[in-house]
């Protein structure tokens, strides 16, 4: 299990809010985090200016059990992926519920992880940036405990990466995984050829070395059971991994690491590797990253532990966006407060599910499809009929979390009753 330093977090709660923090309460000029807290505000009592992004506290917290339960039950580490929340307050819960490691997908993410005192990274990209190699290499030489994972999957970054370390004289080597991609993915060598180039190149290098395989099937498609392409890519990951032991220095490791990043195929993912047999003990890694928060339409349909599992879902929605119903310009049609500057619309748009009346009184909401967002403006087609009026507070899921949460600066955490009870501040 990776560490995470306490007391960076705790003092994130004396984090001044500036004027003007989107969601954050108008009634002061400024405002530590701890005070906004400790003054219990309602979402439904008006007490947030619209928009306002919300984090659900019973969802978060069951998210991150239910995560890595799995993975114990499975025998698999998990390395979430950062990117989705940028919290640390949040990479705490997943650190102290048993996170192996943290993943990375940029150098601000490793700065801010390092920041934090987080001592284990998979760093699921290239290192190429002469500048990030040299700071990387400070950070082995300033911490024997710093554990550091990151990719490869051409000579050419292999050799630029040795070229760099050396020059920085690296007092120890990183360690590599070998990127394994897909036709029409993202990096990754495409073929087992290309892959023996690279980890030849990585076991010749003195500042390097080669401890397994990486890759990414989160891009691939799959419909319903029919998750064929996403298997079928897995199966030449594990070929690679195998042929890798075989002819490569992995062949005279302890064990190796194999990992996957995405978080609708994990169940995937451990089907096709998670078995014996391996010439080398393997340690599965999962990388995912929105199960944190889940959202309301694409990972709530598409999660293993969620709308492709039979029975109750085990990952449930926490991240809501709420609006106010500024017009109703027509008898079909209503106007709220938020737009493209507060959720996400790259995987569909959000969905309305609950209102909340000028009287106070919450009921759900289920004849209301958002049709389009402008910049600062959800357009939502209603029954004409539909009891809605202007001031009417909106509650939406989106769908991919990831999107959404680089917006907010501040997320409060509300307990059932939308009274917050924390707050979570990003690094995006």
């Amino acid at each position: 299990m990776t560490t995470i330093d306490a007391g960076q977090v705790a003092a994130l709660r004396d984090t001044v809010l500036p004027v003007g923090t989107k969601g954050m309460p108008l009634n002061s000029s400024t405002q530590s985090l701890a005070a906004f807290v400790d003054a219990k505000p309602s979402v439904v009592g008006g007490d947030l200016p619209m928009p306002a992004a919300v984090l659900r506290s019973r969802e978060v917290g069951a998210n991150i059990v239910a995560m890595q339960e799995y993975c114990d039950a499975h025998g698999a580490l998990l390395a979430p992926h950062g990117k989705t929340t940028m919290a640390p307050q949040l990479f705490e819960r997943q650190i102290e519920a048993g996170a192996w490691a943290l993943t990375a997908a940029t150098p601000a993410h490793l700065r801010l992880y390092r920041q934090f005192g987080i001592d284990r990274i998979i760093y699921a990209n290239q290192l190429v940036e002469k500048g990030v190699i040299s700071w990387l290499a400070g950070e082995l030489a300033d911490d024997e405990r710093f554990d550091f994972y990151s990719l490869a999957d051409s000579v050419d970054a292999v050799e630029l990466l040795e070229a760099e370390l050396a020059r920085a004289r690296c007092p120890r080597p990183v360690k590599i995984l070998i990127e394994v991609g897909h036709a029409d993915g993202r990096c990754g060598v495409r073929d087992n050829a290309a892959a023996q180039e690279v980890a030849a190149a990585v076991d010749a290098a003195q500042h390097l070395e080669l401890v397994g395989v990486e890759c990414f099937e989160g891009l691939l498609p799959g419909i319903g059971d029919d998750t064929s392409a996403v298997d079928d890519f897995l199966a030449t990951v594990h070929d690679i991994a195998t042929t890798l032991i075989e002819s490569t220095s992995l062949r005279s490791a302890s064990s190796i690491l194999v990992t996957a990043g995405g978080s609708l195929w994990f169940d995937r993912v451990l089907a096709a590797f998670a078995q014996p047999g391996w010439p080398v003990p393997a340690r599965i890694v999962l990388r995912s990253g929105c199960y944190v928060t889940q959202d309301g339409e694409l990972y709530d349909q598409g999660s293993p532990l969620a709308g492709r599992r039979a029975g109750e879902a085990l990952l449930r929605n926490a991240l809501e966006v709420w609006s106010a119903v500024l017009s109703r310009p027509e008898p079909g049609l209503i106007i709220t407060s938020m737009g493209r500057r507060d959720c996400s619309f790259d995987a569909g748009l959000p969905r309305p599910i609950r209102i909340v009346r000028r009287d106070g009184d919450i009921e759900l909401l289920s004849d209301a499809t958002t049709l389009k967002l402008s910049d600062q403006h959800a357009h939502v087609a209603v029954s004409p009929d539909a009891d809605i009026s202007v001031g009417d507070l909106i509650c939406s899921t989106v769908s991919h979390p990831c999107t959404t949460l680089d917006k907010w600066k501040v997320l409060p955490v509300v307990d059932d009753s939308y009274r917050v009870v924390d707050a979570v501040v990003t690094f995006f």
